[in-house]
C-alpha cells in the first residue's frame, strides 16, 4: 500500500543463473516487460516478501538456490493520483 507521504515499501528481484542470463517476465495485457517486483507487506521482512513475490509472479518455490542479496533501497514519490491513506503503512 502506499501511505500518505505517496511512499510504498517494495521488493525489486533480479533472477540471474550461472550463464549470465536474466529473468523478465511480460506484463499480462501489456507490450512490457519487467523484474518480478511487489509491495511489502506489514509485517513482513524484505525477505519475506521477495520469496511470496517469485511464488506470486513466477510460481518460483522458497530454494535453497536462491540468494538474496540486499541493497539500500531507493526512494521514489509515486505519483499523486496513487497517494492514499493506508491503514498498513
Amino acid at each position: 500500500m502506499i501511505d500518505r507521504k505517496g511512499y510504498r515499501a517494495n521488493v525489486g528481484i533480479i533472477l540471474s543463473n550461472c550463464h549470465g542470463q536474466v529473468f523478465w517476465g511480460k506484463r499480462v495485457g501489456q507490450d512490457a516487460w519487467q523484474f518480478p517486483q511487489g509491495g511489502i507487506k506489514k509485517n513482513e521482512s524484505h525477505k519475506q516478501a521477495m520469496f511470496r513475490e517469485l511464488h506470486e509472479e513466477v510460481a518460483v518455490p522458497h530454494s535453497e538456490k536462491i540468494y538474496p542479496l540486499e541493497f539500500p533501497a531507493p526512494v521514489y514519490r509515486a505519483k499523486t493520483a496513487l497517494v492514499r491513506a493506508s491503514p498498513e503503512m
